[in-house]
Order: C-alpha cells, then structure tokens, then sequence
C-alpha cells in the first residue's frame, strides 16, 4: 500500500469543507429522524389513553345495549327472526380511509349508516315500537365504538411494527 490509504482523506481545504458538509448534513438527518420518531412516541402514547377509555365505555355500552335489547325482547316478544327477512341491502358499511402521520400511514376505519333502509318497518307497531327502536341505537351506538376502538388498535399495531 501507499503512503495514503483509502481510507484517510487528503489533508486540504477542499476535503475539509466536504468533510464538515458531511458531518452537517449527518446532524439534519439524525434531527429529523428524531422530531419523526418524537411526533409518532406522542401520537402512539394518544392512542393508548384514548384505547383504554374506549374499552371502558365499550363495556358500559355493552351492558346498556343488552339490558335493552332484555326490554325488547320482553315488550314485543321475539322479532330477531322478522328482522332478518326484512332486511334488503345493508345498513351499516366500513370504510377505510388513511391517515399520514409524519410519513407513516395510519389506517382508519369508519363506520357510514345508511338512513334510507328501513330494518324496522312496520315491526312494534301494536307494542314495543319504540322500545325496539332504543334497542336499535344503542346497538348502533355500541358498534361505533368498537369501530373506534379497532381503527386505534390497528393503528397501534402499525406503530409498534414500523
């Protein structure tokens, strides 16, 4: 080998300045690897608050919507049956849809009621209409939340594996 290696720059001006331009260019990078990195910790840590108190109000509105499907059932007698052969096309769908957190793709879910499809119709007329009806917006409520809390636990499994 020579008196230079590879390895070792060219004492001058010229590698100096390259050199420091490296050394800046190495710094930029690592900050924005770091307010990426910091951005998705608080967004991940969000989640998680926002997980636990969603599971929690996931279980009231659990005991709430079978409570009145109980009432339901007990004001207009067994209608699941009626339900089924009246429906014609669904009333609920799930969209997907993504969010762009500091460049990382975060999916969401999203629920869409359609209000023109009657399920219901001319079911509880004679007695336990509204009942039936209560029953029905608690459930529908229940499945908002439980929609929430599997966009927020997807999004944590993305994180986590990103």
């Amino acid at each position: 080998m020579g008196a230079l290696d590879e390895s070792t720059p060219v004492p001058s001006r010229i590698t100096l300045q390259l050199m420091k331009q490296k050394k800046k260019s190495a710094f930029q990078g690592y900050s924005l690897l770091k307010k990426k990195s910091d951005a998705l910790f608080i967004h991940f840590r969000d989640i998680l608050k926002d997980i636990v108190k969603t599971k929690i109000k996931v279980g009231e509105e659990m005991s709430n919507a079978s409570f009145s499907l109980a009432k339901a059932v007990w004001a207009a007698g067994d209608f699941k049956g009626q339900i089924i052969e009246g429906i014609k096309r669904p009333v609920v769908t799930l969209s997907l849809s993504t969010n762009n957190v500091a460049g990382v793709k975060l999916p969401i879910f999203q629920v869409h009621i359609d209000p023109t499809v009657d399920v219901l119709g001319h079911l509880g007329v004679a007695s336990g209409g509204q009942v039936i009806n209560n029953t029905r917006e608690n459930y529908l409520q229940c499945l908002n939340m439980l929609v929430k809390l599997a966009s927020m636990q997807s999004v944590v499994d993305v994180l986590i594996f990103t």
